[in-house]
């Protein structure tokens, strides 16, 4: 009966929370929990525990009722509302080129792996940085590749590309995702991914002037990896496209990389010019030039300063009662 009474409560003031979500731009997935803080905020003006005379609402939030009784309730009525929109994603997953038979291959790998160890309960969460023996290549490759059909030798060298790209991508993903940076060069670094992603799709369009699309996109996932650097170094933002400049001031405040790998990727002029489709190159080539810029990414951000190191960490997770 007090959980009905608990329900209809929070029921009759969700709409008017959805609505100012709704005006803030949240996505659905993301409303409940954000809902369920705004309720307590707002509309709850003291919660009263016998077993603890100052408990606070900051206290309430991180107790198991929270999570156990107050969240599904919410989540619900975002359920009832809005479907399979209220679904949280689940793990998020990377994008990556490899190539066979000289034909660009679209790679699909999530950034974490999951392994049960209670069914409806409980798994452990792992942030890989390669890819794991329990992680099948056919499971990341271009579904269209028959590779049991492949020559040894084929698939020896596909499946190291595999593994080389795998490996990058996550290193990547976990060093940009966890260096130490202000709000604002976090959001340049975060960005930093979704040029890959896009040159990847461009590349796999297998058109000539998408692949040259794709190089500009590349050449600005390595440009913001320059400036990500540079920006924790010395807490200003560089400016320009130029690579070679921005490599040389790079290396001025601490940087080791071998400047000559540069030279495997068009020049900024070059770059722009592609941006336009005023010059073009082949999807082979632009698949090279996604493999160089990856090793480039994957070696400036190795070098990027951070307080915690999720390689390989895992987590066991206990699963939320209403996603059962």
């Amino acid at each position: 009966m007090a959980n009905e009474k608990l329900k209809a409560a929070i029921y009759d003031h969700l709409p008017e929370i959805d609505e100012l979500l709704t005006h803030s731009g949240v996505i659905v997935s993301k409303r409940p929990l954000q809902a369920a803080h705004l309720f307590l905020r707002y509309f709850v003006l003291e919660i009263q525990n016998d077993a603890q005379a100052d408990f606070t609402k900051d206290d309430f939030i991180k107790s198991e009722h929270f999570f156990s009784i107050f969240l599904p309730i919410v989540s619900d009525w975002y359920w009832e509302k809005y479907g399979e929109l209220a679904r949280v994603a689940k793990g998020q997953m990377l994008t990556g080129v490899a190539t066979s038979y000289i034909q660009p291959l679209l790679l699909k790998f999530p950034i974490t792996t999951t392994r049960v160890e209670k069914e409806l309960e409980t798994a452990w969460m792992t942030f890989p940085d390669h890819l794991q023996d329990s992680e099948k290549l056919g499971d990341i490759v271009d579904t269209r590749v028959s590779i049991e059909k492949m020559k040894k030798e084929d698939l020896h060298l596909l499946e190291e590309e595999v593994r080389e790209v795998v490996a990058f991508s996550r290193c990547i993903n976990l060093k940009l995702n966890t260096a130490d940076l202000s709000a604002e060069v976090k959001n340049m670094a975060a960005g930093v991914w979704n040029h890959f992603d896009k040159a990847v799709a461009d590349i796999l369009q297998l058109k000539d002037e998408a692949a040259a699309a794709a190089c500009w996109e590349l050449h600005l996932a390595v440009e913001k990896t320059f400036k990500t650097f540079i920006s924790q170094a010395t807490g200003i933002v560089e400016h320009g496209h130029d690579l070679n400049k921005l490599c040389k001031s790079a290396e001025q405040h601490g940087l080791k990389i071998d400047a000559d790998v540069l030279t495997a990727l068009p020049s900024a002029n070059e770059a722009i010019r592609m941006r336009y489709a005023e010059a073009v190159t082949s999807p082979a080539n632009a698949a090279e030039h996604y493999k160089q810029a990856l090793k480039i990414v994957y070696e400036i951000s190795a070098q990027l300063k951070a307080t915690w190191k999720l390689n390989n960490a895992s987590f066991l997770i206990k699963m939320a009662p209403w996603a059962r």
